[in-house]
């Protein structure tokens, strides 16, 4: 008691010194008297619970030893502690110097000592303050850093530091922590930052949590006690006692030798502690014991002799029965290379398992012949089958020439206008879509025209399946329109042409169904801008505007990405499309875009979209022929028009900042649409991703607020991996998210004006074609949102340098081209296109060996050997098959970074 007093009075005058003002009961902010009372009792009683204990004797001897000096000892890396904030107001602290040996001996002694392991931690921060600072501070600085092994100065401190922190002005408590202290029932600010305090605290939720009748020991806490050797419950919620019992066990573990137990009583303790004599069957049954051996601590050293034993057993036997260790150690030094040799195989081949051998390797090369057979078999039906469906499609492709290139859509139309015959001629058609089940379209459901991009293929991408937009459309009920183009443009054809037609079209459908409202206007790809453009244009004409994977915001993307962004650039601009439309006479051939679109995949394009249909030509064919149908089909534009794209979206990008120019007195001001926009893009889309989708929005409305007040509702949609051509022709991507969109249009007019993000939950299970069969939400976002910072500058000197470039072209290089092209060089040029002719090689007309392929199809279909992917061949094919596709991705991805680093270079 006489060192807890000393310790205390020592605390106190160190706290008179630095300031601090004792706690007065009747002041303001000492503890109430009662808690005081209670501290010390609380106190005597710990004093005297541990008056037996190394622990006091251990506190004597470093108070003594605190007195003498000694060599500084061994430098050590001082922690930064909270304790930094005093360092500030005192000098440097330094440990006192103490005998090491003596140290190391007391710690040795009481190693379960809590004093000790302060006393070992004290010396290593004496060695490195002695190292650190030498030994010339005064002795104010050693009386300092012994309280630093001391824990009542530590916890002192700590209550400085409560004190100082929680009453600071930027406490989390204003300056004042009385809360804190009411929430913890610890009373006003001295206790908050009272160690004992908060002890006592714990000791009382200990008492009323295990005490309860919701207590694991059901509201007696004696057994818990009773397992820690705690006594009765007063004990178990006493910290002191906690830190008695550990203190015990530290002493027994970890004294060495000499123990009074050893190992096994050690373990066999432990599970009698936690197991319990009547549950440890199982367990004994684990470890190959009965369940009353598992308290005896005679069966745990006995399983570890046996252990013991049988790993000595295990190395001898290896040892003996490999001769060329025993040759290596010198044991058998007459014995040759090739005796030892002779040997080590005798005793393989003399194994009880060795007679097995010829058979497994005989069921092995059996099973690896028959499958060889098998796929040799298959792998000739299938190039059979394979050239076939390549004879199909080049027949395919120039049928479709042959017939004037109609639009391929899977359902029957109706023509209701032709631009080429307005006042200002168009290549433009508008048809009606006609239900195949006959039915009529639903009473008052708004009547939806979709445009198809002209964009290198032919019309027919919204509609050339059953589950299409043209099959979402008249599933819902809707009056279904869809406007299509024809192979060859109209002389001095111009964008303001195509836009006059496209009104005309949907003053035309409004006209049949004026109570219905403003028709719905789909856009897909590059109609999607068309659309936007039209809408901004003419917003008395439009109504709900849907644009799909098209890009509005040319220069957005990602680095590395998104490539075709910086295309321009690398080639210098507009003068390669010009060079290419004097090439065709005028016109722009669409092969050159459709390429363009190949190149950005070589992978796909160059091996596994054809590797898909070899592999799976059983069931991939009537598909991949009905794709192709529609891809080699390549339609014309005007020069004019191929070329007011390339400068106002590709290189101009003047559509995002809604600057655009049809003629010199016709302008386009995007903020002019009042319906309702509905975004859907792909994250997968590496040709219209939605930063050039979406990033358009913030650079028309500079925030959401001025989005509201132009009363603008524009909602996007995303899906997370589709790519750019499954937006249009994927039968799942129609039958979910066109759908929705579709069946919700009427919500997203009564949005209010914002930025909003469609999210498709699930599907309804309604049974009625025309009710709702998704669950949809529209969560409402910002602008900011929809933001992809980039880098303009760079492409603002692309389009300078596009100028320029087009400029020299015209004057010194389109004299030439023109005087070497003729018509009939023009057409041959546009038949010896690698995307023609890689296609129409293989048809009857121009190959007639392929004609060959049509006997041996039938006979191949009439007696088909497929393998399926156990075959190990078959299974190394795909693996192959596999690997080349890597191979071809890696290439690309190096190309395009290559693209994205020589535009940085040349640029910026």
């Amino acid at each position: 008691m006489a060192g807890s007093k000393g310790r205390k009075t020592a605390a106190t005058t160190q706290r008179a010194k630095r300031g601090h003002r004792p706690t007065d009961p009747k002041g303001k902010g000492a503890e109430p008297a009662k808690a005081a009372t209670r501290r010390k009792v609380a106190k005597k009683k710990a004093a005297a619970a541990t008056a037996a204990t190394p622990r006091r004797t251990a506190k004597r001897t470093k108070q003594a030893d605190t007195t003498k000096t000694a060599t500084p000892r061994r430098t050590a890396k001082k922690p930064r502690t909270a304790g930094t904030r005093d360092a500030k107001q005192s000098p440097k602290n330094h440990e006192p110097k103490q005998s090491g040996s003596k140290t190391k001996q007391a710690a040795g002694r009481n190693r379960a000592d809590a004093a000790s392991w302060w006393k070992v931690w004290f010396d290593a921060l004496n060695g490195l303050s002695q190292k650190t600072h030498g030994d010339s501070e005064s002795s104010r600085d050693q009386q300092t850093a012994s309280n630093t092994a001391d824990p009542t100065a530590w916890f002192k401190q700590w209550q400085n530091w409560m004190q100082s922190a929680m009453s600071a002005s930027s406490s989390p408590f204003g300056g004042n922590m009385s809360d804190l202290g009411k929430a913890f029932d610890l009373g006003s600010m001295p206790n908050v930052a009272d160690p004992t305090a908060w002890f006592k605290q714990w000791q009382d939720w200990m008492q009323s949590a295990m005490s309860a009748s919701s207590s694991p020991f059901g509201g007696n806490i004696s057994d818990l006690g009773k397992a820690f050797d705690l006594g009765s419950m007063p004990n178990v919620a006493d910290p002191t006692a906690w830190f008695k019992q550990w203190q015990n066990w530290m002493q027994s573990a970890m004294t060495r030798p000499g123990a009074s137990r050893d190992s096994g009583a050690a373990m066999a303790d432990w599970m009698k502690q936690w197991f319990g004599p009547g549950q440890t069957s199982s367990l004994g049954l684990t470890w190959g014991l009965p369940s009353k051996e598992l308290l005896d601590p005679a069966a745990w050293t006995r399983i570890w002799q046996r252990f013991q034993a049988r790993q000595q057993e295990v190395v001898e036997d290896f040892m003996d029965a490999n001769p060329f260790v025993e040759a290596t150690r010198g044991e058998r030094p007459d014995q040759k290379p090739m005796a030892i040799l002779a040997e080590t195989l005798y005793r393989l081949t003399s194994l009880k398992w060795m007679p097995l051998a010829p058979k497994l390797l005989a069921d092995a090369m059996g099973k690896l012949t028959k499958d060889a057979v098998e796929y040799m078999v298959d792998m000739g039906q299938r190039r059979i089958l394979f050239m076939d469906a390549m004879r199909q499609r080049g027949n395919n492709m120039l049928a479709h020439y042959e017939a004037g290139m109609p639009p391929l859509l899977a359902y029957d139309y109706e023509v209701l206008l032709d631009a080429r015959t307005f006042d200002r001629p168009a290549n433009y058609l508008l048809l009606r879509i006609k239900d195949p089940h006959g039915r009529k379209p639903a009473p008052g459901h708004r009547p939806i025209v979709i445009i198809d991009p002209r964009a290198g293929h032919g019309p027919g991408i919204g509609g050339f399946k059953k589950d299409s937009e043209v099959g979402m459309a008249l599933t819902e009920g809707h009056p279904t329109y869809f406007v299509v183009f024809t192979p060859d443009p109209m002389p001095n054809q111009t964008i303001e042409d195509v836009e006059l037609a496209e009104i005309r079209f949907i003053e035309e459908v409004y006209r049949r169904h004026p109570k219905e409202g403003r028709p719905i206007v789909y856009g897909n790809c590059q109609a999607g801008w068309a659309v936007a453009m039209l809408g901004a244009d003419r917003p008395d004409v439009t109504g709900p505007i849907v644009i799909n994977g098209a890009p509005l915001s040319y220069w957005s993307g990602g680095a590395g990405v998104n490539p075709m962004r910086v295309t321009g650039g690398l080639i210098g601009g507009s003068w390669a499309t010009r060079m290419l439309c004097d090439l065709g006479c005028g016109v722009f051939d669409g092969a050159h875009l459709v390429m363009n679109f190949e190149h950005l995949n070589p992978a796909n394009t160059l091996w596994k979209k054809d590797y898909n249909l070899f592999s799976k030509i059983d069931t991939e064919r009537e598909r991949y022929l009905e794709f192709e149908r529609w891809w080699t089909g390549f339609y014309f534009l005007n020069e004019d028009e191929i070329l007011w794209i390339v400068d106002n979206l590709f290189i101009g990008d003047k559509l995002e900042h809604g600057r655009l120019r049809l003629s010199p007195s016709h302008h386009v001001d995007m903020r002019n649409m009042d319906d309702p926009l509905v975004v859907f893009a792909s994250s997968g889309d590496n040709i219209s991703p939605p930063q050039q989708a979406l990033n358009w929005i913030s650079e028309v409305y500079k925030d959401t607020d001025d989005l509201k007040r132009a009363g603008q509702r524009i909602v996007y949609l995303l899906n997370p991996h589709i790519g750019h051509l499954g937006i249009f022709v994927s039968a799942g991507v129609a039958r979910k998210e066109h759908r929705a969109i579709i069946e919700h249009i009427e919500r997203i007019r009564a949005l209010k004006p914002g930025l909003y993000q469609m999210v498709i939950e699930g599907e309804t299970g309604e049974p009625d074609r025309l009710k709702d069969q998704f669950i949809v939400r529209f969560e409402e976002r910002r602008i900011e949102d929809v933001r992809f910072p980039f880098d303009r500058k760079a492409f603002e000197k692309t389009a300078a340098v596009s100028r320029a470039n087009e400029e020299l072209y015209i004057r010194y290089g389109r004299p030439l081209v023109r005087a070497m092209i003729t018509p009939p060089v023009a057409m041959a040029l546009k038949w010896l296109n690698p995307a023609r002719v890689s296609r129409y090689m293989y048809a009857e007309k121009v190959n007639p060996w392929m004609h060959m392929f049509v006997p041996w199809t039938r006979q191949v279909e009439q007696h088909r050997m497929a393998v399926d992917d156990s075959n190990t061949f078959r299974y190394a094919e795909h693996r192959l098959a596999e690997n080349l596709t890597s191979l071809l991705d890696a290439v690309r991805d190096i190309r395009d970074n290559a693209s994205e680093i020589l535009f940085d270079a040349t640029y910026l």
